[in-house]
């Protein structure tokens, strides 16, 4: 009876010490999230947004933070109408992980409108992300983020022809 309550309790044991390091991340993925940290804290500035009739102005507040055990970056934002800060011009919910499987960065863009957009994520360079989609819309889109010094600027581009891109957006923001 002893052996029996022995190699139960054993095993038992050994099945809650390695369910301990499922619930963990991988080294890989919190070291990539890692990468993409610059982009950490909260954000406040102004925009601009080219819509098909007009060029709207915003002021701008976003937070940015780790999620899900460090493995996701989660970008809230808010963009109301300088004139009229009871008009929401720009909301942003952006989730940025490193999808292990394929070796790359993923970003899933909720907007505001109730769709969602799946980008792929770049580095142009080490304070810099790219990301890239298709829209049904407008084609080819591409958002670049640059960090210099407290400070980051977005700029929203849609393809044109012949490797051209057109500006439809822009943020300039500073890190609080």
């Amino acid at each position: 009876m002893k052996r029996i309550f022995l190699t139960a309790t054993l095993v038992i044991f050994t099945f809650v010490i390695k369910g301990q390091n499922l619930f963990q991340p991988s080294q890989t993925t919190l070291d990539s999230i890692d990468k993409i940290s610059f982009l950490i804290g909260t954000w406040n500035g102004a925009g601009w947004i080219q819509t098909d009739t007009q060029k709207l102005s915003f002021k701008q507040d976003e937070k940015i933070y780790k999620k899900a055990n460090g493995t996701i970056l989660q970008i809230e934002g808010l963009g109301k109408d300088t004139l009229d800060s009871t008009k929401l011009i720009h909301q942003a919910f952006d989730l940025i992980f490193f999808d292990a499987e394929n070796g790359s960065y993923q970003m899933k863009s909720f907007r505001d409108n109730g769709t969602m957009v799946d980008g792929k994520v770049l580095f142009p360079d080490e304070h810099t992300i790219q990301w890239v989609f298709s829209n049904q819309d407008k084609g080819k889109v591409r958002y670049t983020i640059s960090v210099q010094d407290r400070e980051c600027i977005e700029t929203g581009e849609m393809y044109v022809e012949d490797d051209n891109w057109i500006k439809f957006f822009e943020m300039i923001l500073k890190k609080k």
